[in-house]
């Protein structure tokens, strides 16, 4: 039986910091457990997960917005998604992962808990 192909998972700066404000967070809260298990869910499910199955979450763009600002918002996020790529999203346990899905490639973009609001779009592709 063959091996299955991986694909090379890699991390955005965004999906960094991400990670430091979910630390600060559990640190202050005196739950550093939190923390690790965090870490433990990306580096032993989300990312051996989404290197075998890439497209394991679901397609972040085909949501039907509820506004106009929302919509607008969606196209200008769009208009940042290489044709040949996709914006998808994970949930695992309490956290959702946007997650760019390139031909060649994951990359990861941000985390965030479940209760947290939203993503912070503009800064996802900075300094990538």
């Amino acid at each position: 039986m063959s091996r299955p192909t991986l694909l090379p998972v890699s991390f955005a700066a965004n999906f960094g910091l991400n990670l430091d404000t979910a630390r600060r967070f559990y640190q202050e809260s005196e739950a550093p457990e939190g923390f690790d298990r965090l870490l433990d869910l990306v580096f032993g499910e989300v990312v051996p997960n989404l290197a075998r199955f890439p497209e394991l979450g679901t397609d972040f763009l085909a949501r039907r917005p509820g506004s106009v600002e929302v919509l607008r918002q969606a196209e200008r996020v769009a208009s940042r998604v290489p044709s040949d790529s996709s914006l998808r999203q994970l949930i695992a346990r309490s956290h959702v992962f946007l997650y760019l899905r390139r031909p060649d490639e994951v990359v990861l973009l941000a985390v965030k808990h479940t209760r947290q609001l939203s993503f912070d779009f503009d800064g996802l592709w900075e300094n990538e």
